[in-house]
């Protein structure tokens, strides 16, 4: 079977006319339905193969369809259009020959063209699609003035931000990895570290959630030099003269009233999202605590700003789990092979990513937080550090908070996850939850992820806490707090 393409009738027909395409393509009066465009059998039995007929002849050839029935008007529009394919059409002939080899050819063309096609399809997806993961250092370009910026002009660039040109330190690093495994293998700390960023919702997403006005004290944004020590993994906090500890100089004033319930909220994942991020800074109350990711993007950037807006930080610790790779910690987490110095020295490779922090928070962990020998060598570090120990509660089975209080460290326990469920009415029932919770063991931490729905379902809640007897708390003021029978 040959393909009749009626391709040199058409120029015929439009060479004798001076009408334009357009117009007469849209006027449907003088087509023939019957004259359309189609495969035609030749006459014979393979007659075409047989005779070894030329295939420019049989493709331009305007048999099969009624010349004078085609459109009226000029045709140089599709003169220009058709014209490649007539001076292709010898040399590909020539490649596909007659028989087996035609159909051989044939198919080989049709696989090629699905490629091609198949290739540009994906390629026009991912230019313009925003939520596949990406990279710190791909470069960033300036993009429009994100509503409700920053002072200092704030830009949003593919759900970063970055500062205006002001003088500011931006907020994306210049360059750095391409590629998770550059980073895995470059490992975290120091210099010139980098991060992950990843799929972020659009800054417009958050835009029903107000911009908190709640008249916040802030926070020093600036670190102690007394409560740093200057290590090889970066600035790391220390007790000063005095017995001072970071976790007590880097906290919100305890002026909340006593005997009411109190409630800690965590914001975790932070730094990973720029949108995000931003949003949980500057639409939750100051009293709000924010857990930054340390595989996040150049997180010292955003110490300043949150300690502005008042909020306690902490920086979370991936660890190792059992059922790796299902639930991947990262390729920094701390691990169970090797001595428990070596652990040690991750911990404090992850505490160099920022400052001012409070303590940190424990993410995943099941192969760690269930064996004593490689937890009490970790909380013992903290402790020797300042700091205080926050057990997400993912491991129902932790040895940390009873192994915290023996050894004297500072600590909490998550009660639960806001969101693993982000729909508004499973939000909203979790939050009766919690207050219930609240008044039967007086005091709660609860995480929660910088979603849009979440943030606002948060900021809808923490208003009405007050005519119901519950206190919204920074984490520092429920450390060793015990839950009442």
């Amino acid at each position: 079977m040959k393909l009749k393409f009626p391709g040199a009738g058409l120029l015929k027909r439009f060479k004798k006319g001076g009408g334009d395409f357009e117009d007469d393509f849209e006027d449907d009066e003088d087509f023939d339905e019957d004259s359309r465009p189609q495969l035609v059998r030749p006459s014979g039995d393979r007659a075409g193969d047989k005779a070894g007929g030329n295939f420019e002849d049989d493709f331009g050839s305007d048999d099969g369809y009624d010349d004078e029935d085609m459109f009226e008007g000029g045709g140089a529009r599709l003169k220009r259009i058709l014209a490649p394919f007539a001076r292709l059409t010898p040399k590909i002939n020539a490649l596909l020959g007659t028989g087996k080899r035609r159909v051989i050819g044939l198919s080989a063309v049709g696989v090629v063209g699905l490629l091609l096609v198949g290739g540009i399809g994906l390629g026009v997806y991912m230019a313009f699609s925003g939520d596949e993961a990406d990279v710190a250092g791909l470069g960033a370009v300036p993009g429009e003035q994100n509503e409700g910026a920053f002072e200092g002009g704030f830009r949003e660039v593919d759900g970063m931000t970055q500062a205006d040109q002001t003088g500011e330190p931006g907020m994306l690093p210049p360059s750095g990895p391409r590629s998770l495994n550059e980073i895995a293998a470059g490992g975290v700390g120091g210099a010139g570290t980098t991060g992950v960023k990843i799929a972020s919702v659009p800054s417009s997403a958050f835009n029903r959630i107000p911009v908190s006005s709640r008249g916040e004290k802030p926070l020093s944004e600036e670190p102690e030099p007394g409560l740093l020590e200057k290590t090889g993994d970066g600035l790391l906090p220390r007790i000063g003269l005095a017995g001072r500890m970071p976790w007590q100089v880097y906290a919100r004033a305890d002026t909340l009233p006593a005997g009411q319930p109190r409630v800690a909220v965590i914001i975790t994942g932070l730094g990973l999202s720029g949108t995000a991020t931003e949003a949980a800074i500057r639409r939750l109350p100051g009293a709000v605590t924010l857990a930054f990711d340390p595989y996040g993007i150049d997180l010292e950037q955003w110490v300043p700003v949150a300690r502005q807006a008042g909020h306690e930080l902490l920086m979370t610790v991936p660890m190792a789990t059992e059922d790796f790779p299902v639930r991947d910690p990262g390729p920094d987490a701390l691990q169970v092979s090797g001595e428990p110095q070596f652990n040690v020295a991750l911990l404090e490779k992850l505490l160099g990513r920022m400052t001012t922090y409070v303590g940190v928070l424990s993410s995943m962990g099941s192969s760690i937080l269930t064996r004593n020998d490689m937890l009490q060598p970790l909380l013992q570090a903290l402790k020797d550090r300042g700091l205080m120990f926050v057990d997400s509660g993912e491991v129902g089975t932790s040895l940390a908070p009873d192994l915290a209080t023996d050894l004297g460290l500072p600590r909490a326990v998550a009660s639960m996850r806001l969101d693993r469920d982000p729909s508004r009415a499973a939000i909203d029932a979790l939050l009766k939850d919690l207050e219930r919770l609240a008044r039967s063991q007086a005091f709660v931490v609860v995480l929660a992820s910088p979603y849009p729905t979440t943030l606002e379902r948060l900021n809808v809640w923490f208003p009405t806490l007050a005519k119901k007897g519950i206190v919204l708390a920074p984490i520092t003021a429920l450390a060793d707090k015990k839950m009442t029978p």
